[in-house]
């Protein structure tokens, strides 16, 4: 956290002298890698206050980039025009890439291929989805419920089948971009 809000202070100071697209590249040149990096390992499991002040950094980025006061209430207008999304939203948008990847490519170790079993290698039952779904976990414990295979089967398996179903890692990331965007304006806190 003290790194983003270093490099958030520092783009404010730089924010006169520099327009506005470049700003938008150094915000994500400097400031990005710090929300993704291995964030589908830890996010999960972080607590309520560190993923708040993690929304709260990345809102007082698009004010700076927007040019907002700083009490300015943030709409889903103001990160599409950015073309980000929320922090939850995107350790979502991380974690379905890499899920797909697995279910449809030889692009990952084949070794994470079998933490994701699909349902239909399960059973002989044509249940809507088993093509496309991937087998819960279980587990003995609650630690077991933090794990990126048991929150990461559980998101995969609730998008829409036609996202799940794209040709391409490309139309997939677009699609799943659309999609979480769509799902952000509905559930929208006030």
């Amino acid at each position: 956290m003290a790194s983003i809000n270093q490099r958030t202070r520092f783009l404010y100071r730089i924010s006169s002298l520099v327009n506005k697209n470049t700003l938008k590249t150094l915000a994500g040149a400097l400031i990005q890698g710090y929300y993704d990096y291995a964030c589908t390992s830890w996010y999960q499991s972080t607590s309520k206050a560190l993923k708040t002040k993690l929304q709260t950094s990345q809102n007082k980025l698009v004010r700076l980039l927007l040019d907002l006061t700083s009490r300015t209430h943030l709409t889903p207008a103001h990160f599409d025009n950015l073309g980000w999304l929320r922090v939850d939203d995107r350790v979502q948008q991380l974690a379905m890439g890499l899920v797909y990847k697995i279910h449809y490519t030889t692009k990952v170790p084949m070794y994470m291929s079998k933490y994701f079993p699909k349902v239909n290698e399960y059973h002989d039952h044509n249940t809507r989805g088993s093509s496309t779904n991937h087998v819960k976990p279980r587990f003995g414990s609650k630690q077991g419920l933090k794990t990126f295979r048991n929150y990461a089967t559980s998101m995969w398996n609730a998008l829409p089948t036609a996202v799940k179903e794209c040709e391409s890692l490309l139309t997939f990331k677009t699609s799943l971009k659309e999609h979480l965007r769509e799902t952000a304006i509905r559930n929208w806190p006030l």
